[in-house]
């Protein structure tokens, strides 16, 4: 989303297309971290797949239901300058990835669901802190990370081949249903091709499932290179085709 919204910011696109095209792009990171939820859940190389649903039911009732209201009751009733916010907000997410990775699912779904659970007023006191510091840091590390696992020696006929076939498959079933369901809902066509084209902006997202994927095993390095690479081109390539 965050890469989305600068790509819109340099476009001459409508408000409606606009907050349309968040909107939707947030409920797709929503769905897609409960899909891998149910996932990981289910490839937890240790204890049963049903008890690994039922304690990532119970961490999430838990996080909306009594962590979220008592960091509400928390903030309500006592006065914290930002060095005490930012450190009530790290710890929360320390604590929920902490919490993920212990019931066999990853520690980036845990953080995740601690954003989604965090109060809007203590965000909003805390976001330049926690942009500047992920910005500065975390983002550059991530992408260093992440290059280093794609395996160029990989690339051949077959692997280009199988990424243009992978990237028309994923590619046109988006573009077509979102280009079509926009035009229902009464978009123009002009309107409802534009979303169509910006629902392709993988962005960041993407790459952190794939090494979430990777590192779980689910996927090997050979399917983590398609991947990372298509999300890259995918984004790429958004702003011109708008263009």
């Amino acid at each position: 989303v965050p890469i989305l919204v600068a790509i819109l910011s340099d476009l001459n696109v409508t408000p409606l297309v606009k907050n349309t095209a968040i909107s939707a792009a947030l409920m797709d990171d929503l769905w897609l971290w409960l899909g891998i939820g149910f996932v990981l859940s289910l490839s937890a190389k240790t204890g049963h797949p049903l008890n690994m649903l039922i304690l990532l039911a119970l961490y999430l009732v838990s996080m909306f239901f009594v962590i979220k209201p008592a960091i509400q009751l928390f903030i309500s009733t006592h006065t914290l300058d930002s060095g005490h916010q930012l450190l009530l907000v790290i710890t929360t997410i320390l604590m929920s990835s902490v919490a993920t990775e212990l019931i066999g699912l990853h520690s980036i779904f845990g953080i995740f669901i601690a954003g989604l659970i965090m109060p809007t007023t203590l965000l909003n006191q805390v976001r330049p802190a926690l942009t500047d510091m992920s910005n500065m840091l975390f983002v550059p590390l991530f992408f260093v990370i992440s290059g280093t696992k794609i395996h160029l020696d990989v690339i051949g006929w077959h692997f280009v081949l199988l990424l243009i076939l992978f990237s028309i498959i994923a590619t046109g079933s988006k573009f077509l249903s979102v280009s079509f369901i926009a035009k229902r809902l009464g978009f123009s066509w002009p309107d409802a091709l534009i979303l169509g084209t910006l629902m392709q902006c993988k962005g960041l997202m993407e790459l952190v499932v794939a090494n979430v994927l990777l590192e779980t095993g689910i996927i090997s390095n050979f399917m983590f290179s398609i991947l990372s690479i298509y999300a890259l081109l995918s984004t790429l390539f958004t702003t011109p085709i708008i263009q």
